[in-house]
């Protein structure tokens, strides 16, 4: 009857097979969190960048008089659309107008008696240099009350914040993926003190040490495996309460970690990655160590 391998390391009077598939299991809960963090900071930059349009907003302060206001509003335009660059001028109506201001003043139509702002949507050419400092100096020589939005500052200081937020996730998650090396390097100096004299025998009976690291990595993946599932579905668990706790009565609150269910394919890969990991580092560790103890001894 041949003996199987991962029967030569007795995990029963380990303290590793305590302590590490708990100690997976928060790093592996870190891990979820921050690798979904960064694929939806990932994506809401995509999006960012595919949705940004060259867009500007002329605005004319309401007047009483409203013939000198059409006046003035045509200027506008005739200045926008002899601008270098302009593609579309374009002039919101009163009912946009209000649209607009309705999320912070209320009703549409207590908004539309109210003395609104002539707003006219430009939007330039994306591949040619736009000054919007000339264009604000044309358009005061016309109306000096007029105020020109450049959109395209929001939008750059928004990817800008947004490439810095994935930047900073990315080496938390590589910070937890090195620590996560360190604590199985740790837990495995510890082993090696509790199985030595296994070691000692099946050194005794010709195994090499690359046969021996084996072993321990065989118990390592089944105890990684364990604790690296419990973590991850313990992330999917906490993100789905906190799409609850968010939403609330309203099902259709639109956050930015939403719960879906393509969350589950980065975390399916995140598990065998960090079995693999587990694995790999424990065949390296215990051969190091187990050739230093024999050239010491």
């Amino acid at each position: 009857m041949t003996v199987k391998p991962i029967a030569l390391i007795s995990a029963a009077n380990d303290p590793i097979t305590k302590a590490l598939p708990k100690v997976i299991a928060l790093i592996t809960f870190v891990m979820s969190l921050l690798l979904l963090m960064t694929l939806s900071a990932a994506i809401f930059l995509m999006q960012l960048n595919r949705d940004q349009v060259n867009e500007l907003t002329v605005q004319l302060p309401a007047s009483q008089d409203s013939a000198l206001q059409q006046r003035k509003l045509d200027g506008l335009v005739s200045v926008l659309t002899a601008f270098h660059s302009v593609r579309e001028v374009r002039v919101l109506s009163k009912t946009d107008v209000a649209g607009l201001l309705q999320p912070w003043l209320g009703d549409q139509e207590t908004i539309s008696d109210l003395p609104l702002p002539s707003v006219i949507a430009v939007e330039v050419t994306k591949d040619q240099p736009f000054n919007t400092e000339i264009l604000l100096q044309e358009l005061r020589a016309m109306t000096p009350d007029v105020i020109l939005d450049d959109h395209r500052d929001w939008y750059s200081s928004s990817s800008r914040f947004s490439g810095k937020l994935l930047g900073l996730l990315g080496l938390l998650l590589v910070a937890a993926s090195l620590s996560l090396v360190g604590l199985i390097a740790f837990a495995l100096k510890t082993s090696l003190v509790v199985h030595s004299q296994t070691v000692d025998v099946l050194h005794m009976v010709g195994a090499s040490d690359y046969f021996i690291a084996r072993q321990f990595s065989r118990m390592v993946l089944k105890l990684s495996a364990l604790g690296a599932s419990v973590g991850a579905i313990t992330a999917l668990l906490i993100l789905w309460l906190f799409q609850l706790w968010v939403s609330g009565d309203n099902t259709e609150a639109d956050t930015l970690l939403s719960f879906s269910f393509w969350y589950l394919i980065p975390l399916v890969i995140l598990v065998p990655i960090i079995v693999w990991l587990a694995g790999l580092v424990t065949q390296r560790v215990v051969t190091k160590l187990i050739r230093r103890q024999r050239k010491a001894a």
